[in-house]
């Protein structure tokens, strides 16, 4: 029973880290460490849903757990400002791709927010330049200058968070001002789209496809978090009738037995061992 309950357990939690499933939902979750919770109104996690549909909620994760890594980062700043230290560059680091999906979801936040505040907003074009400016930038033959006055606030926006060290006029810098320029234009694309009312555009460059997700769970997964994770899903069901009662004290118990809450390194001589099955 305790192995059939462990299966349901994975199957649940999926293969992502700080991925979640609740009530039939799925949510990408951060635990704020204890010395950063008075930077975020004393919360101990932060939370974003990503909807009920199992492969949608997998293509939006690596987007929305960036931005959760940011507010810790920014929160990071804040305390190591506040206690007069330095905040550690490339805390969080991101790929190229990874930043440059951050970015174009982020501003498609922002076409969504001015739309809803600004009702004038959708009636202005956008800049035929500008577009031919990004263009030059995604070819590589837009100079250093040209990609700072372009994107260079955007790089030094994810520098500042720890997501990336890359310098100015570098090659990697320029790698990741095309990839931004690359973001952009096609964050235009969805804002034009938009301005005749078509909100099912999605991204054509392959750089914001297929983005890979930030971490993939090799290391440990809570054994307890699966538990409550069987749990929420047996309630939402309506199926739970004393399954927790049942349970939830036997879980604290083999983690004693194992010597640790890491549900990856169970096998079944570890459960048989010592009566646990």
């Amino acid at each position: 029973m305790l192995q059939s309950t462990l299966q349901s357990g994975f199957s649940m939690a999926g293969k992502l880290r700080h991925f979640q499933l609740r009530d039939g939902r799925y949510y990408a979750r951060l635990v704020i460490p204890k010395s950063l919770r008075a930077y975020l109104d004393n919360k101990t996690e932060l939370r974003e849903p990503l909807g009920g549909d199992l492969r949608a909620a997998e293509r939006k994760h690596p987007g929305v757990l960036a931005g959760l890594f940011q507010i810790i980062a920014i929160a990071e700043q804040q305390r190591a400002s506040a206690e007069g230290e330095l905040a550690v560059p490339g805390r969080y680091p991101l790929s190229a791709q990874q930043i440059a999906l951050q970015s174009y979801e982020a501003r498609l936040m922002q076409d969504n927010d001015a739309r809803n505040t600004q009702p004038a907003y959708g009636l202005v074009a956008v800049d035929d330049r500008y577009v031919a400016m990004l263009r030059c930038g995604i070819a590589g033959t837009a100079s250093n200058l040209e990609l700072a006055n372009l994107v260079g606030h955007r790089i030094e926006h994810f520098r500042k968070i720890g997501n990336t060290t890359a310098e100015p006029n570098t090659p990697e810098w320029r790698e990741l001002a095309r990839a931004l320029c690359t973001s952009e234009l096609e964050a235009l694309a969805r804002v034009v789209e938009r301005d005749d009312g078509d909100y099912s555009g999605v991204p054509v460059d392959p750089i914001l496809q297929n983005v890979p997700p930030l971490e993939r769970e090799r290391a440990s997964v809570s054994l307890s978090g699966l538990f409550e994770d069987y749990i929420a899903t047996r309630n939402y069901l309506g199926r739970s009738k004393g399954t927790e009662l049942r349970w939830k004290p036997v879980f604290p118990s083999l983690v004693s037995h194992l010597g640790h809450d890491n549900a990856r390194k169970i096998s079944k001589k570890t459960l048989s061992s010592g009566g646990i099955c």
